[in-house]
């Protein structure tokens, strides 16, 4: 009886630290997320291939499993007109364009900003200054916005490593004015790009030493067997 004491000790010691090491070193990584940023600021159209830097995934931070790619893009327009006509006239100003954000494997999003308005004006006040009763200068702006998903490991690959990879950005003017008659007019405009980038991965695992785990495991094992052994002598005594 004593033996069999003595080995039931042993293998509740062994039998605790097979689960807490496994529990220990097995704990299952959660996934998280980096998110960075790139832009290309205002500048006047057209604009083609545009360099948007983002830092690129750091491999040793875990295992990369997707990219959200997030695309901005904004048109600020400054139109200005004037009614020349001998009668009241409708104007209307749009603002738009179209734009790209490529990525270095070739992948594009693509979008159209656009915004119109329309002004009715009275009958030509005699002076082309673009302001009084038959003139306006007004200030439009128009944006619009795409994301989209990646998982190929074509993409993954392109933005992981170290430095930044170069998106390209995009962007011709396809304004417009419309107004019936005799007009004085003039539509500038400025573009701009921003690109979002969020990195889904799984981290990289961190396994605990064995040896951290050896001094309080040897201490249940050595309380276990001494507490068999005090239980056994009390049954003999008696």
């Amino acid at each position: 009886m004593k033996n069999m004491k003595c080995t039931s000790a042993a293998v509740v010691f062994a039998s605790t630290f097979t689960v807490l090491a496994t529990s220990l070193l097995s704990a299952p990584a959660n996934a998280l997320t980096l998110q960075t940023s790139g832009s290309f600021d205002f500048a006047a159209p057209n604009v083609n291939d545009g360099v948007i830097p983002i830092q690129k995934f750091d491999s040793s931070l875990g295992t990369l499993n997707s990219v959200l790619i997030e695309f901005t893009g904004t048109m600020q327009g400054n139109a200005a007109f004037e009614n020349g006509n001998i009668n009241r006239r409708t104007a209307t100003v749009i603002i738009s364009g179209l734009f790209d954000l490529t990525l270095p494997t070739g992948n594009t999003l693509s979008i159209s900003p656009a915004i119109g308005h329309s002004y009715d004006l009275p009958r030509y006040d005699g002076s082309i200054d673009f302001a009084g009763a038959s003139g306006r200068t007004v200030e439009i702006t128009a944006t619009a916005f795409d994301r989209q998903i990646y998982t190929s490991n074509t993409v993954l690959n392109a933005l992981t490593g170290s430095g930044v990879a170069n998106f390209l950005f995009s962007a011709i003017d396809d304004s417009a004015f419309i107004g019936l008659g005799r007009f004085n007019y003039r539509i500038n405009t400025l573009v701009r790009g921003d690109a979002s980038v969020t990195y889904d991965y799984t981290p990289a695992s961190t396994p605990i030493p064995t040896p951290a785990l050896l001094p309080g495991l040897i201490g249940i094992g050595v309380a276990a067997i001494r507490k068999s052994k005090a239980e056994q002598k009390e049954t003999v005594e008696v």
